[in-house]
C-alpha cells in the first residue's frame, strides 16, 4: 500500500510536464531553410539599399512558398556573411510550426502564415538592412556554420540560399573554411560587381569555381544571377 501511494504521488509531481515535453517534440525542426545574407560594403550599401530590400523580399515569399510543402517544423534561420562569418549567431530566426488551430506565437516558433509572410518579408529584411556593413566576406565560413547548424535537426530536408556578390576577401593569413553539405540543395543569387562588367569573364570563372567547391562539398546547387529571381523561380530551383 505504501509502495503504492508513492507511486501515486511521483506520478502526481511528474504528471504536469509530460505535455509541456510533448508539446516542445511537436515543434523539433524536421528541415529547415537558412538563408546567407552579405553583408560586406560591395553587397550591402546605401546605393543598393532599394534592390537589396526588394530581394530579401523576393527571397522571403519564395520561403513562405517552400514552407508548405516542406516537412514540418521548418527552422528558418538568416545568417550573416562578413567578417569571420563561422559560428556567426542568426539574426533572424524562426520555427514554422502550423497547427490546425494557429494560436497566439510562441518565443520563437510561428504557426500562422500571415505571420510568418509578414516577419520573413518585412520585419527581417528591415532588421537586415539596419546591421553595419562588414569589411570583408567570409563566405566560407558562412556556409559551414549554416551547415553544423543543419546537423542538429531530426530530418534530412536542409536547403540552403545565399544572395552575395560572391566574391571571398578574407583577413589576411585567413584560409578558406572547409564545408561539406551532404544532402543539402543549394540555389545562390548572386550579383555582378561593376568589375564584372568590364570583365565578364572574372565572373565566370568565379561562379565555376564556387559550383566546383559546393558540389565537391556534397551538394545539389544551382547558381542564378540575382536579377532572374522570383518566389516561384526560387522555390522551382530548390525544392523540384
Amino acid at each position: 500500500m505504501r509502495i503504492l501511494s508513492v507511486a501515486l504521488a511521483v506520478g502526481l509531481l511528474i504528471g504536469p510536464i509530460v505535455p509541456a515535453l510533448a508539446q516542445q517534440g511537436e515543434d523539433e525542426p524536421l528541415s529547415s531553410v537558412t538563408v546567407l545574407v552579405d553583408l560586406s560594403e560591395s553587397w550591402h550599401n546605401q546605393k543598393n539599399r532599394n534592390d537589396n530590400i526588394h530581394l530579401l523580399r523576393v527571397v522571403g515569399q519564395a520561403v513562405v512558398r517552400m514552407v508548405d510543402r516542406m516537412m514540418a517544423p521548418v527552422q528558418i534561420r538568416y545568417l550573416p556573411i562578413g567578417d569571420i562569418s563561422l559560428f556567426a549567431r542568426p539574426l533572424c530566426e524562426v520555427v514554422f510550426s502550423p497547427k490546425l488551430l494557429a494560436g497566439r506565437s510562441r518565443s520563437g516558433i510561428m504557426s500562422n502564415p500571415r505571420e510568418l509572410a509578414s516577419y520573413l518579408t518585412e520585419d527581417c529584411p528591415t532588421f537586415l538592412l539596419s546591421r553595419p556593413v562588414q569589411p570583408l566576406t567570409d563566405i566560407s565560413g558562412a556556409i559551414d556554420t549554416a551547415a553544423r547548424l543543419a546537423e542538429q535537426q531530426l530530418g534530412n530536408q536542409k536547403l540552403l540560399l545565399v544572395v552575395s556578390d560572391m566574391k571571398e576577401e578574407l583577413r589576411r593569413g585567413q584560409a578558406p573554411v572547409r564545408f561539406a553539405l551532404p544532402g543539402f540543395r543549394m540555389l545562390v543569387l548572386y550579383r555582378p560587381l561593376d568589375e564584372d562588367r568590364r570583365n565578364p569573364g572574372s565572373l565566370d570563372e568565379r561562379i565555376r569555381q564556387w559550383r566546383k567547391r559546393i558540389e565537391g562539398a556534397g551538394a545539389k546547387v544551382d547558381l542564378d544571377i540575382e536579377g532572374a529571381a522570383t518566389p516561384a523561380r526560387i522555390e522551382r530551383q530548390l525544392l523540384d
